[in-house]
């Protein structure tokens, strides 16, 4: 919501990158090019609220995002089901395009229905292979 008020064009655009390279490397399929690039996603929209206050939150939140993660990855992907679902990065990259628009557009009630989908989507995806590898040890 903040961000598509109060974002810069400079900041906009860098959002429209984020999202082309995203494209990109789904079509290599880079599973941890892929979370590099949806935290610097995240991390662009929560810088370009410009809400301090947010920023910090935002920041401790990926921290326990990237702690999930890389205990993921310590397992070894082969044995992460789920890690490798395209249809799961193919749906990120639908739901950072519907992001972006709604940022280009200026539409504050989109921006925010869109990335509570986002996060929604992303917290469910994330449970599921969570309980996925915890059946499997």
């Amino acid at each position: 919501r903040l961000f598509s008020l109060r974002a810069d064009p400079s900041q906009i655009y860098y959002l429209e990158i984020t999202v082309s390279n995203l494209k990109e490397i789904l079509s290599n399929f880079d599973p941890p090019k892929l979370l590099r690039n949806d935290l610097d996603f995240h991390r662009t929209i929560a810088r370009g609220s410009k809400n301090v206050y947010m920023q910090k939150q935002h920041e401790i939140i990926l921290e326990k995002v990237l702690y999930i993660a890389q205990t993921l990855i310590r397992f070894g992907e082969d044995s992460i089901p789920g890690y490798h679902d395209m249809a799961h990065y193919e749906d990120t990259y639908k739901e950072h395009e519907r992001i972006l628009e709604a940022v280009k557009s200026r539409d504050p009630d989109e921006a925010e229905r869109a990335a509570r989908a986002s996060v929604q989507a992303g917290l469910r995806k994330t449970l599921q292979i969570l309980a996925m590898q915890r059946q499997s040890v």
